[in-house]
């Protein structure tokens, strides 16, 4: 039986997408290993996948000094660039090794950005890979690279060099670190100058985004082996239910709206927690909170508010009246597929992308970056959210098309044919 590898790094919301895979790949017949940090071990296993645990915890790194001013440098290039320095050298010391040994037995590996390790190790195998996105990583001509402000379109020529320019401000940080770490661990020659992804582009690697073409198509200019496949969905396990809690909540009045931000750090948790209550009683609207607001307790909450800890956002969202997150991937297709509005405060990297998107969807507000988010125009999205009818509408309208969207099965088919091959 094929065995297939999975390398991702990252918060849940990089790795819940990839255990939806792995499910759908072991039920099409293939063997499933994934490799992620081992605070998602329990996770995995209990929608029954082996697992190979990574020794990083990016609970710990997102909660430290160096994540928090990475997220809060987003408009100061210089901290930025400094900052993702710190953050990668952090995820890449004992990488190498650790996917190394994940991959033992593995017949094909699939793996994501920050995994880009699994690149070297199928090389250093001889065996298929793939590289694998939640947002798009493709150069192109159509728009900028999703790291630079959405509005930054200026013309064909920019966007494409774009690409060219981030992928060498990701690369030359950590060209030093990635080649020693290659030629200790794997005994290969270094990745030249121009880096990985130009090794990409000249072997033709297929490249997987798990996200839908409805939210945002492949470029016209992008080659046959970049795929678009659609959201890759997890339902929850068998075992997952709801707290009596919640369920009594739920029953006691209208829909509540939603508000969370994932591991999003914040310097001012209450702050910005006294911010979302305020904006829910001007906007006469009840609440759910997600856990994380440094030290609120659901003693003091009104009643209209309940704070949760993790709830399956396939199993919430679809009863919430909206949804207001930090416009990951992840989420985002959650929201989306729950077909109702969403609200978006993008903190950094491709939130913004997505935030965009949504907006231009017309399936929520526009968007409020994190920084500029008050008590006023946080009242104001929700109302808009709520009681714009085409807002509505037209979130709706995509939550039945994605939901009838089979983003697994997409993936599926590309890995099936490329490996056969």
């Amino acid at each position: 039986m094929t065995k297939i590898g999975i390398m991702t790094v990252g918060s849940r919301g990089d790795v819940q997408p990839y255990i939806a895979l792995g499910k759908g790949l072991k039920a099409a017949g293939y063997e499933v290993r994934l490799a992620a940090p081992s605070i998602f071990e329990d996770f995995a296993r209990t929608h029954e996948l082996d697992f190979f645990p990574l020794s990083i915890n990016p609970k710990e790194i997102m909660e430290g000094k160096e994540a928090r001013f990475w997220i809060e440098s987003e408009r100061n290039l210089i901290g930025y660039l400094r900052m993702f320095q710190m953050f990668t050298q952090n995820i890449l010391t004992d990488l190498h090794i650790e996917l190394w040994q994940a991959a033992q037995g593995c017949d094909a590996v699939i793996y994501t950005p920050f995994a880009l390790a699994g690149h070297a190790v199928a090389q250093k195998l001889g065996i298929p890979r793939f590289v694998s996105g939640l947002q798009p990583l493709g150069r192109t001509t159509e728009f900028p690279n999703i790291l630079l402000p959405t509005w930054l379109n200026l013309g064909a020529r920019f966007n494409y060099n774009s690409y060219l320019v981030a992928e060498q401000v990701v690369w030359q940080p950590i060209r030093g670190q990635v080649n020693r770490n290659i030629a200790r661990d794997l005994e290969m020659p270094p990745v030249g100058f121009r880096g990985p992804f130009e090794v990409i582009y000249a072997e033709q690697t297929p490249v997987l985004y798990g996200y839908s073409p409805l939210i945002s198509p492949a470029p016209k200019d992008w080659p046959s082996w970049h795929h678009v496949t659609g959201f890759w969905h997890l339902d929850p396990s068998q075992s997952w239910q709801p707290e009596p809690e919640l369920l009594e909540f739920l029953d006691k009045g209208p829909p509540p709206v939603y508000i969370g931000f994932g591991s999003m750090p914040n310097r001012k948790p209450r702050e910005s927690a006294q911010i979302a209550l305020k904006a829910l009683k001007r906007a006469g609207q009840r609440g759910i909170l997600l856990s994380g607001w440094g030290g609120i307790e659901q003693s003091d909450l009104p009643d209209d508010v309940l704070m949760v800890d993790s709830v399956p956002h396939s199993w919430l969202f679809p009863r919430m009246a909206a949804v207001v997150h930090h416009g990951g991937a992840g989420t985002v297709g959650a929201g989306l597929r729950a077909g109702v509005p969403s609200i978006v405060v993008p903190h950094f990297a491709d939130q913004p992308f997505w935030s965009e998107r949504v907006y231009e969807q017309g399936v929520g507000p526009k968007p409020i970056p994190r920084w500029r988010l008050n008590v006023g125009n946080f009242a104001k999205a929700i109302r808009t959210a709520i009681e714009d009818e085409n807002i509505r509408s037209r979130a709706k309208a995509m939550g039945e098309q994605l939901r009838n969207e089979d983003g697994i099965g997409n993936a599926i088919r590309v890995i099936r044919e490329t490996i056969s091959t």
